[in-house]
């Protein structure tokens, strides 16, 4: 920062830095020298890599504004609920009340900042005082230690701000890279993309739609190729879900069959797991776990962890379920878990660490009263917040208190929120102007998280 050179940039350097490296050890390992005597410099590029991804803080915290779609139904010229103000900041078009026609008495904002856990959506009555009442637009503006991404920005722009959270994760850190948002905001499109070779309405076929999930996994399998001369790198997939503090294997239901169930939504349910609380980095117990060899063997396995109708990467063809099946949908976290084992091929040495993609589930939904957020899903979200101020007050020792009080969610993601650790969250919001309500409740969530109201 200081030299005012990005961040991002001198990832790249480092990236080029590493390719050379795997050049120079082919060429080594040919004239007979020893991977040992490149060591050093392997050390060196891990020490900048940890630095330049320090420079971007704890939790960082990513703000990503969706574009109007088809399904938004709004007048042409309609302006959005949320808009990006620059790299880092944004700004929430708000309604000010006035009990004076002229303004003179001071303004009061109608919307409530609040995660509604049980609360509900102001009524249009409630922001009227009386009939004398002025609304008027303004604005809050936000500030978040990651970055804001307009409605332009593609998915390769999203993948380019993780994209070295993937090699931090192979140098030993615990990384999460967690969507969270409302029913809609584009959250579940960040993580996992649209179906497979079906680009929705308005999706030019000849750009590269992937989420994140597929993203990170060929990264991931690109490195373990340029490394191999010096170390072997094994991936380990587990696919769950977390509803109603029950952990449930989503990858056994294939080796499994007889187990599935029947329920609302894209997951299919292959019994209740439970969760190890041994080791720093714990699987987990009891949950399907394959190994995975390249991408297609991933990208394979896990279509193969949900329903081959409503998956996101097939078309569903199911009838839509009814309300009080689909609320219970809407409470669901699904984790995508890669435990990797690296071993230095020169020293024989292991080093353990994961990356965990999280589709959360949503802040606020349609399905759930007024859309508020269900208590659920808040205690989900709170515990979260929890771990993360417990590791920053007291260390790791206090994050693994603190999860083990809330909720499984909690559990499950601590080591990835605390102690070695590079937590990233993709906070998704709609410009609807008739979703201000609910994307205020994201706004609040990213804002706890690594951010600041600028009001």
């Amino acid at each position: 920062r200081r030299l005012g050179i990005a961040p991002q940039l001198l990832l790249q350097a480092l990236a080029q830095l590493t390719e050379e490296m795997a050049k120079v050890a082919k060429i080594a390992g040919d004239h007979g020298i020893s991977n040992l005597m490149l060591e050093d410099v392997e050390q060196i590029r891990r020490e900048l890599h940890d630095k330049v991804q320090a420079v971007r803080g704890g939790v960082k915290v990513i703000c990503r504004i969706r574009p109007f779609v088809e399904d938004d139904d709004v007048e042409p010229g309609t302006f959005p609920a949320v808009e990006q103000v620059d790299q880092d900041t944004l700004k929430l078009i708000t309604e000010k009340l006035s009990n004076e026609p002229d303004g003179g008495a001071p303004e009061v904002d109608a919307l409530d900042f609040g995660l509604a856990g049980s609360g509900s959506v102001p009524s249009n009555s409630s922001r009227r005082s009386n009939s004398k009442s002025k609304v008027a637009q303004a604005a809050n503006m936000f500030r978040f230690n990651g970055r804001v991404l307009g409605p332009k920005v593609g998915q390769e722009e999203v993948f380019g701000e993780v994209q070295g959270l993937v090699q931090s994760a192979i140098d030993g850190y615990n990384v999460l890279i967690a969507a969270a948002g409302t029913c809609g905001s584009g959250k579940s499109h960040t993580i996992f993309g649209p179906p497979f070779e079906k680009p929705g309405p308005g999706m030019p076929r000849e750009r590269d739609w992937s989420g994140l999930t597929v993203r990170v996994a060929n990264e991931l399998f690109a490195i373990q190729e340029r490394d191999d001369w010096r170390a072997m790198l094994e991936v380990d997939l587990q696919v769950v879900e977390v509803r109603n503090q029950r952990t449930v294997d989503l990858l056994g239901k294939a080796s499994r069959p007889e187990l599935n169930e029947s329920r609302a939504g894209h997951l299919a349910f292959a019994g209740a797991m439970l969760l190890s609380n041994t080791g720093d980095n714990p699987f987990i117990e009891g949950a399907c776990t394959r190994r995975v060899k390249d991408s297609r063997d991933f990208l394979r396995s896990l279509n193969s962890a949900f329903t081959a109708s409503e998956g996101p990467y097939s078309a569903p063809k199911t009838p839509r379920t009814p309300a009080s099946t689909a609320s219970e949908a809407f409470e669901s976290h699904v984790l995508v878990m890669l435990h990797l084992t690296r071993t230095n091929r020169a020293t024989g040495g292991s080093v353990r660490s994961k990356i965990v993609l999280a589709d959360l589930a949503p802040l606020s939904s349609p399905a759930a009263a007024s859309g508020a957020t269900s208590r659920e899903v808040s205690s989900a979200y709170s515990a979260l917040e929890a771990v993360i101020k417990a590791s920053r007050r007291d260390g790791q020792t206090s994050a693994t208190s603190a999860s083990r009080r809330k909720h499984v969610l909690g559990q499950m993601l601590r080591d990835c929120l605390s102690g070695n650790a590079r937590p990233v969250f993709l906070v998704t919001l709609s410009p609807h102007p008739e979703e201000k309500v609910h994307t205020s409740h994201s706004i609040t969530f990213a804002t706890a998280l690594g951010g600041r109201s600028l009001k």
